[in-house]
């Protein structure tokens, strides 16, 4: 961060340590409920969406069993029975997980959320009539205990839809609630904020507003303190305080937005853009400018996916790897490991591990001298392994450690250069790439963007699909992507 980018952005105040130590959620003028810490809020993160489809199963299951036992000519057995009463809720949590009916900001969405959990039972009841009528013996009431249990579970799960919406209306709403801070230049804050607070489209509860340019400003808005500068939002970010930065059109047409935006997209958070269409009366519309780091289950699921697949690579590769590492001893001398620092999460340098491809000698530790086609610093084993991508297996000790990620964009030395430029002169959103761990492979080196990125337009194209990456990130995503890394090393395409 600039010396002049927090001075232009920050703003004297004495209330700056009342802020700090009220840093709490404030939703429409309502006072939140304190939640100081950043891992407990995450817990519940987890665990709310799991009990809701725990007691989706319980919904499911308790009429199935309820009917059997009051029909009397209902001589299904319990074996079947807990079958279909799985498929049906397999069938029920992947669709409404499909659709995101899951997340907080749906689940307090009544309207929303019934029309989407009435089309999931219709899918999950058209399951378990199907399976039903093919395992249902005959000679039992299958079309009558399949229809009864069908309006006994649908009744029951659209029932605790609105209970969850009544629950997340209160107290537990706000806790789960994206924590946003406003950025805003004119007197329309305290008004867009007060129709924020009652958009649950949204789902944002303000925590607090910067103002900037710096201005004279009281304490509160609608509730919410002020924010004493540009130092003290990096700083509640860092501590996991904020989930969302909200800006309003009007601040983007200043022209120090364009700095402030690309120096917070460094950071591990959400960049929403706020307008107002028609007036201050007017519905809010707001579009993403930046993706926030995955949280919740989705974080979980990335973080499973590195491990399995890292750790079933690791097994297989175990003995080329070793086969590999003996070959190296023999070819040249020096290490069979090559150690340099590149950039990860968050900006953070740490040590990338390949296998050795050049003379030791002449080893680039800091980048600065990329490897080009025909590089004469190149062992002749190295050329092999750098054509096969065998030189990066070791990378795979590099996610297990989570340094890395399996999939995600390629980390680079620090001395790196394009054109001769730095990568960060030459594109201001380059930071942004660093708000995820770096990846094995990515979508840029699927697209051909591998090998040296020593020109201009390699490190544009690079971004391009790192950044698409990041704002489109789904597990199907992450499967398709190392499927065509594998078809791409199988060709060797742009390997060097």
């Amino acid at each position: 961060m600039s010396d002049d980018v927090q001075t232009d952005l920050g703003g004297a105040s004495s209330e700056r340590d009342q802020f700090s130590q009220s840093w709490l959620r404030i939703k429409h003028d309502q006072a939140a409920v304190p939640w100081r810490s950043a891992r407990g809020r995450q817990l519940l993160l987890l665990l709310f969406p799991l009990g809701i489809a725990i007691v989706d199963f319980v919904v499911i299951l308790a009429p199935v069993t309820a009917l059997r036992a009051t029909l009397p000519n209902c001589d299904i057995s319990l074996a079947v029975l807990a079958n279909l009463s799985v498929l049906a809720f397999v069938t029920l949590s992947c669709n409404l997980a499909w659709a995101g009916a899951y997340k907080p900001a749906m689940l307090g969405r009544l309207t929303d959320q019934l029309k989407i959990a009435l089309g999931a039972c219709m899918l999950a009841w058209l399951a378990v009539l199907l399976c039903g009528l093919v395992f249902v013996p005959v000679g039992t009431a299958r079309l009558e205990w399949l229809s009864g249990t069908a309006l006994a579970a649908i009744g029951g799960i659209m029932l605790w839809r609105i209970g969850v919406a009544r629950l997340l209306s209160g107290s537990l709403g706000r806790l789960l609630a994206r924590r946003a801070v406003i950025i805003s230049s004119d007197q329309q804050t305290a008004a867009m904020m007060n129709h924020l607070g009652r958009d649950r489209q949204h789902h944002l509860a303000v925590c607090g507003i910067l103002v900037h340019p710096p201005a004279r400003r009281p304490v509160h808005a609608a509730g919410v303190r002020y924010l004493d500068g540009f130092g003290d939002l990096v700083r509640h970010i860092e501590r996991g305080e904020v989930d969302e930065i909200v800006v309003f059109s009007s601040w983007l047409a200043t022209p120090y937005a364009e700095q402030a935006l690309h120096q917070l997209s460094a950071h591990r958070v959400g960049i929403r853009l706020l307008y107002d269409a028609e007036g201050l009366i007017g519905p809010v519309r707001s579009t993403s400018l930046l993706r926030g780091p995955l949280v919740g289950w989705s974080a979980v699921i990335k973080a499973a996916e590195d491990y399995m697949l890292a750790t079933a690579a690791l097994v297989v590769a175990a003995v080329p790897m070793l086969l590999i590492a003996i070959a190296i001893r023999l070819d040249s001398r020096g290490p069979v490991l090559f150690r340099q620092q590149r950039v990860g999460l968050r900006n953070r340098p740490f040590w990338i591990l390949k296998f050795r491809t050049l003379h030791h000698d002449v080893a680039d530790y800091d980048g600065s001298c990329q490897v080009t086609a025909g590089d004469l610093r190149v062992t002749k084993l190295g050329s092999l392994l750098r054509r096969t991508s065998l030189d990066e297996l070791p990378q795979l000790i590099n996610v297990v450690r989570g340094d890395m990620s399996f999939v995600g964009p390629r980390p680079h030395a620090l001395g790196t250069l394009a054109g001769g430029r730095s990568f960060e002169e030459l594109s201001p959103h380059y930071a942004a790439r660093h708000r995820v761990k770096p990846g094995l492979t990515g979508l840029a080196q699927v697209r051909g963007w591998r090998g040296p990125t020593d020109t201009e337009e390699k490190l544009l194209g690079r971004l391009q699909s790192d950044m698409e990456y990041i704002e489109n990130w789904s597990l199907f995503l992450d499967v398709l992507i190392v499927v065509r890394t594998i078809l791409a090393v199988v060709r060797m395409r742009n390997a060097c």
